[in-house]
């Protein structure tokens, strides 16, 4: 597999993560005056997750919480555990997800995003051995979940012209 194919979608795909997160760090909450800071990188663990394939899907997970965690007090640890564990149950079942629909992709988005909340509310609950955390974490999340979801198919789109891949390559990103 060539380098260059993956270092340059890693480097787009991590500008694409870096200035979202910036923009929804910094410039949401002073531009609409609230607390709520969404973040991209769950929509893009999951693209990833069901678009690529293979031994590397973790390294990858694990890079891109690591961008990821400059930007978050969650810690990159159990985010990459909880995308891990996501990217998991989503090898298992893509193949009956036909991602060809918008409705699809927000739902699919939601549901996936909720789990990889779950996951790491859980991790987090472990951790601090706080239910009240738990509960107030799930529930905190679920405005990221249905705002990552509405906005699922616009950045699927362009994750998919970030990963494009022609036929030749096709076999590489399977193995990525």
């Amino acid at each position: 597999m060539r380098i260059e194919f993956i270092l340059y979608r890693l480097f787009w795909t991590s500008l694409l993560l870096i200035v979202s997160n910036i923009f929804f760090t910094t410039l949401f909450p002073f531009v609409f005056n609230i607390g709520f800071r969404p973040s991209l990188n769950v929509v893009i663990l999951l693209f990833l997750a069901y678009r690529l394939q293979g031994n590397s899907l973790p390294f990858i997970i694990l890079f891109f919480q690591s961008v990821h965690g400059a930007f978050t007090a969650q810690g990159w640890a159990f985010a990459t555990l909880a995308g891990i564990g996501v990217g998991l149950i989503i090898s298992r079942i893509k193949d009956m997800v036909h991602f060809y629909l918008s409705w699809v992709q927000v739902a699919f988005t939601f549901v996936f995003s909720w789990i990889y909340f779950f996951i790491l509310s859980f991790f987090m609950y472990l951790k601090t051995e706080e239910l009240s955390f738990f509960y107030l974490n799930l529930g905190t999340e679920l405005a990221e979940s249905l705002f990552s979801a509405a906005l699922a198919p616009f950045i699927f789109k362009v994750m998919k012209k970030i990963w494009k891949t022609d036929s030749a390559t096709e076999a590489m990103v399977s193995n990525v």
